[in-house]
């Protein structure tokens, strides 16, 4: 008897606080009202078909917010979304994609997201001259996970990071 007891006092409190906490906007429909925090290592979604991951997030030369992320993740046009939290909708569009050396650049829209520097453990406060052989060189994925290898040298060039600045 005291285990059927203590059920029907157990529920009628665990439904009162689950009314209270949403009376007070406590939960999933109070953390909308932030846009998301996104930033190097956070998962995106691409036409609401693909998943992939930031690489950074920061500012171009001319000051729009923008991000980087691989180039076979999507085209020009393409909206993002954050994996986080969906519900926010579109956040940004590609505007361009390189697929011969695989990056794309995402047009963030500063109202749809909290651009972040740090995202877990993974922390990005500058970005340093290219990697050159034989340095090894480590990244995180949202699907392969943290990885390394030997780079083989800058194949991009100084045009593909002049002016940016990550958050």
């Amino acid at each position: 008897m005291g285990a059927t007891h203590s059920r029907k006092t157990t529920l009628p409190a665990v439904v009162a606080f689950a009314v209270a906490a949403a009376a007070l906007g406590a939960g999933p429909a109070a953390a909308r009202d932030e846009p998301p925090a996104v930033g190097g290592g956070s998962g995106i979604v691409i036409d609401q078909r693909a998943t992939c991951t930031l690489t950074t997030v920061g500012h171009d030369a001319a000051g729009r917010l923008v991000g980087r992320t691989a180039g076979h993740c999507g085209e020009p046009g393409a909206a993002v979304s954050a994996e986080a939290d969906p519900a926010q909708g579109v956040i940004g569009r590609f505007v361009r994609t390189n697929h011969a050396l695989d990056y794309a650049v995402i047009a963030f829209d500063p109202d749809r997201i909290s651009p972040v520097n740090r995202v877990g453990t993974l922390s990005i406060a500058d970005i340093g001259a290219p990697a050159q052989f034989p340095n090894v060189v480590c990244k995180k994925g949202r699907t392969t996970g943290n990885t390394c290898g030997v780079t083989w040298g800058d194949l991009a060039g100084p045009e593909v990071g002049a002016g940016f600045r990550p958050i």
